[in-house]
């Protein structure tokens, strides 16, 4: 066995600071704006409307390789980029990519119309799932062989700083990380 994960549905979320601030409405107009425009460097195919479910998916941008949302679980709105097809980055690699690509989603919200003075993102928190319950089970030990790619992703993308981890304990859910990073990140 490798010491380091074979990850391929790595989902990274940046958490909205005012949700109240959001009226996901215009995430729906955006998000076709995009498909029409095809804004994204993947085959964007449709947008899923879920806000009537509380604490759920909320709004959901369909495309080939990746989903990307205002995802409201657990009621903490953020952009949610979740991986759905495979890469040929292997750990850390693809890890940091997930990552990029979460940050370019948040980017090109900030920097919409609709959102425009509107959205902000949380800088010190983010959250890292592996969304493949047989690679990544959610115990200590795929926690413990995560953590050296989770790390080196970081400082590639955010730079050296004293990052901590906490897993979510409730073996049920995937593998989740929540990561503070005190120094911030740029979004």
């Amino acid at each position: 066995m490798s010491d380091s994960f074979d990850l391929q549905h790595v989902n990274v979320k940046f958490f909205v600071k005012d949700a109240g601030a959001i009226n996901l409405e215009d995430a729906i107009n955006v998000f076709h704006a995009w498909i029409q425009e095809q804004k994204l460097d993947d085959l964007l195919i449709d947008v899923a409307d879920y806000r009537h479910v509380p604490s759920g998916p909320g709004v959901i941008l369909v495309g080939h390789n990746a989903q990307y949302s205002f995802d409201n679980a657990e009621s903490n709105l953020g952009i949610l980029y979740n991986r759905k097809t495979p890469v040929e980055a292997k750990g850390a690699a693809n890890v940091q990519k997930a990552i990029e690509r979460a940050l370019e989603i948040c980017r090109h919200l900030v920097a919409d119309d609709a959102f425009r003075g509107k959205l902000e993102f949380v800088t010190d928190r983010l959250q890292i799932m592996i969304n493949d319950r047989l690679i990544g089970v959610n115990d200590q030990a795929s926690f413990e062989r995560l953590l050296p790619d989770l790390t080196a992703a970081l400082v590639s993308v955010f730079g050296e700083q004293d990052y901590s981890f906490e897993r979510a304990s409730d073996s049920r859910k995937r593998l989740t990380v929540s990561v503070d990073a005190p120094q911030g990140i740029a979004i």
